[in-house]
């Protein structure tokens, strides 16, 4: 079993280096990018099979997962008070 935090080592880079044909793949992780699958969906058809197995927290808000510098998440402060 080998751990990727998709920070120092990505998920991606490694499945474009060793998934073949009759792989199996199991991953656990709290969440995962639909756009991250499509990314890898040439490299996910040549597998055996795949399994995700969701640990907390299963779903997430879209808003809790932008940066705390996101331009598009709002802020609290005397102009936005109603």
């Amino acid at each position: 079993m080998e751990l990727i935090d998709n920070i120092n080592r990505l998920l991606g880079d490694r499945f474009k280096d060793v998934l073949r044909s009759k792989s199996k793949v199991k991953i656990a992780a709290s969440t995962i990018s639909i756009f991250a699958f499509e990314a890898l969906r040439k490299e996910l058809k040549k597998v055996e099979s795949f399994e995700f197995t969701f640990t907390s927290p299963t779903f997430v808000a879209a808003s809790d997962l932008r940066t705390p510098n996101s331009p598009s998440r709002p802020t609290l402060g005397a102009s936005s008070r109603c």
